[in-house]
């Protein structure tokens, strides 16, 4: 079992803090609520480029690391290009970032090849970008206030839905997986991808996604095809993710 979470931010509508004190805080109390005595992994959540430049500013939560409370130091980036930012890589055990078959800007940026010069770990997080890539979300799908999906445009939602559904389609992608199964094989066939989040909701989807451990790595040209689509087409309806 591997323990990992998150600080920075205690809910998705509040405002982020990362005044050292809180961020020490939030560790203590998801060691609590986990009933453990370290944390695997502890990242912070969308830090601001002021952080990224400066990561001393964190030291109270560095000095945790040391008594063992933490055993790897991560920073989940809002958007690829926030990886620029950051001064002092040596202190970064790991990088996540959004990766999948509609959004390849960290291949593109060779955030990867950073990562790996630097002997850090890359987490790719959206494989399936919320669901839209899956092929079981329509454009007609309805979502309540309280659910984050319900924010992104329709514009977004159709073009991540259709989009994906064109790539699926492709004669030089195989057609003996899923959709779904289609976005964690690309995600899992980067090399320098170590761990990929991928959300499941029933037990269906668990079996679903289990079954691309089993299989063949994308080639090469697969993987090229993949990031050559995605440079050929305009995916975002807002690049400030």
């Amino acid at each position: 079992m591997f323990l990992a979470s998150k600080c920075g931010i205690s809910k998705f509508t509040e405002e982020k803090n990362f005044k050292p004190n809180f961020l020490v805080h939030q560790l203590k109390k998801s060691l609590n609520d986990l009933e453990t005595e370290y944390l695997d992994l502890m990242q912070l959540h969308n830090p601001e480029k002021k952080i990224l430049k400066n990561l001393d500013l964190l030291k109270p939560l560095m000095k945790q690391k040391k008594k063992g409370k933490i055993r790897a130091f991560g920073l989940s980036l809002k958007n690829p290009l926030d990886f620029f930012q950051i001064k002092n890589l040596d202190l970064v055990d790991s990088i996540q970032v959004n990766l999948n078959i509609l959004d390849t800007r960290a291949i593109e940026l060779g955030i990867e090849k950073k990562c790996k010069r630097n002997n850090i770990k890359l987490i790719s997080r959206t494989p399936f970008s919320f669901g839209f890539l899956t092929g079981k979300i329509n454009a007609n799908n309805y979502f309540p206030k309280n659910d984050h999906r319900s924010l992104w445009s329709n514009d977004q939602k159709e073009k991540w839905i259709s989009y994906s559904k064109k790539l699926y389609e492709s004669n030089l992608l195989s057609k003996k997986l899923s959709q779904a199964q289609l976005c964690l094989r690309f995600c899992m066939s980067v090399p320098e991808v170590s761990l990929t989040i991928a959300g499941m909701m029933s037990e269906e989807e668990l079996i679903e996604n289990c079954d691309v451990l089993d299989m063949t790595p994308m080639n090469k040209r697969q993987i090229e095809y993949i990031i050559k689509f995605n440079k050929e087409n305009e995916l975002f309806m807002n690049l400030n993710c």
